[in-house]
């Protein structure tokens, strides 16, 4: 998991020249892991600056060109696949459509598939209702409104000892929606990640929050979780909820820190637990006994009370 604690401000409203400092920052990081026996490297959500779907040659941006040759050669030259967090651009006609995605790379540096976020943050990500309310649009922090997936990716993991896996990969907030990771691990997934950029909440509490959140999803389907965040907690959950690693400096420090975090995905015997097969069914079948329960103890008082006053005029 590689962490460059890039400041929002910067990442939010940087020059070209910018752009490559962030991709700079992220593959000396990578870097610094070579010659470790690594399966697996990940960056977080959009740390990768440049388009990595789109040939550089038709958007004319330098950026675009140096990120793909940056993916290329550091999968070939760390022997790794990679998971990197970036925006994707596709033409539909003549309209430009945004998606915040993840994209796998195998180990010889080819792009084998992308992961489109599902579930976008309203009024962060896109505008909800903006056909009808163009103000609306003022209240979006990016002047290009992005789209929302429309598939569950799993990509495929060769490992150097282990054989293969499948995992998915949850993009920022996703991790807060269950039913997504629920889904994901129905779908076959033995473990998941989650890249996010949660340097817009700075050096607070909302860092630990949200990957005391991440703690649920793994415990609710037994499954492994990791995560890549670029300003922390970059960190790995056992099936258990046990955090068992997190990225931290010599003094202890876990949030705005830049670094790299190595450890091993632990399994659990692979199986499906009451929650992944049926969702939240017993949370609802609970709420619907407390709402009858209380409907009849509300009905009762009202009809012990209409005798009571019954009594007392007779």
């Amino acid at each position: 998991m590689v962490q460059g604690n890039i400041p929002q401000d910067l990442k939010f409203e940087s020059t070209e020249e910018d752009q490559i400092q962030i991709l700079k920052k992220y593959a000396d990081l990578s870097k610094g892991v070579k010659g470790r026996a690594i399966d697996l490297l990940v960056w977080p959500e959009t740390m990768m600056p440049g388009l990595l779907n789109i040939n550089p040659e038709l958007t004319g941006r330098k950026i675009d060109f140096l990120s793909q040759l940056t993916a290329t050669q550091l999968a070939q030259d760390l022997n790794t696949n990679l998971l990197f967090g970036g925006i994707a651009l596709t033409l539909a006609g003549e309209e430009q459509v945004y998606f915040n995605s993840a994209y796998y790379y195998n180990r010889g540096g080819t792009l084998l598939d992308r992961y489109d976020k599902v579930h976008l943050v309203p009024f962060g990500e896109f505008t909800p209702l903006k056909r009808y309310f163009p103000f609306l649009a003022n209240l979006v922090p990016y002047e290009i409104g992005l789209t929302s997936g429309n598939k569950r990716t799993l990509f495929h993991l060769d490992t150097l000892k282990n054989g293969s896996f499948t995992f998915g990969s949850s993009i920022c907030y996703e991790d807060t929606v269950p039913s997504l990771i629920r889904k994901f691990k129905k779908d076959g997934a033995d473990f998941m990640l989650n890249i996010t950029n949660d340097g817009w909440f700075r050096d607070s509490a909302e860092l630990d929050q949200h990957l005391a959140i991440m703690v649920f999803r793994a415990i609710e389907n037994r499954i492994c979780m990791a995560r890549a965040a670029n300003t922390g907690i970059s960190s790995f959950v056992a099936p258990d909820g046990t955090i068992y690693d997190k990225l931290s400096d010599g003094r202890g420090r876990y949030r705005e820190i830049s670094g790299t975090l190595i450890n091993c995905i632990k399994f659990v015997k692979k199986y499906n637990p009451f929650y992944t097969i049926y969702g939240d069914w017993f949370a609802i079948l609970c709420t619907a006994a407390t709402g009858i329960v209380l409907f009849i103890a509300i009905l009762k008082s009202r009809v012990i009370c209409y005798q009571n006053s019954r009594r007392g005029t007779s």
